[in-house]
């Protein structure tokens, strides 16, 4: 089973990221665009696991440290993998949350870490809103895209099923931690 670890959005930011995505289309046709309701801040991408580590993964979730409150993130302007040269990724900053964001991605590694190798390159969390195609000469001209803002509360960490479907994934919540 292909899975991962995110922080979930509220469907009204989905919907707010909706318009971003439609415009980004139109205007940036050198990016395949993310589905707005796949969007999310990706904490931890676990790869194709077995059964047994898809179980470790989910009692994770019930981990003690991860016992704390919701809290308040804010995005604010683009940003893009990597920040010189040709961008593979378009992406929304993350202002306001950045460190709790950090927290839990360091949490669930350290609980995860006895059972399975992760990621090593520094974290930072972040809205991923497109991804360049394998095109070389594409132009990121974001002007008629606006400058995206939006806040909410993150509420909840969660063990999503990446679904590989021909034109796109599916993403489905198997297990999540409620933050207080």
């Amino acid at each position: 089973m292909r899975c991962f670890y995110a922080l979930p959005l509220p469907n009204e930011i989905k919907s707010a990221l909706s318009s971003i995505v439609d415009a980004g289309r139109s205007v940036c046709s050198g990016l395949k665009w993310v589905p707005p309701e796949n969007i999310h801040i990706t904490l931890h991408l676990l790869g194709n696991i077995q059964d047994e580590l898809v179980s470790v993964c989910r009692e994770v979730l019930s981990h003690p440290l991860l016992e704390r409150p919701s809290f308040k993130l804010s995005y604010d302007g683009f940003g893009r993998f990597p920040p010189s040269g040709r961008a593979r990724v378009l992406f929304l900053n993350i202002i306001e949350g950045r460190d709790e964001c950090s927290v839990v991605y360091q949490t669930l590694g350290d609980l995860l870490h006895p059972f399975m190798d992760l990621d090593t390159r520094t974290y930072k969390p972040h809205l991923t809103l497109a991804r360049m195609k394998k095109q070389r000469n594409t132009v990121l001209d974001l002007s008629g895209l606006g400058e995206p803002k939006g806040a909410f509360t993150v509420d909840r960490v969660s063990l999503i099923e990446s679904i590989l479907k021909p034109h796109r994934a599916e993403y489905r919540e198997i297990a999540f931690r409620k933050f207080k």
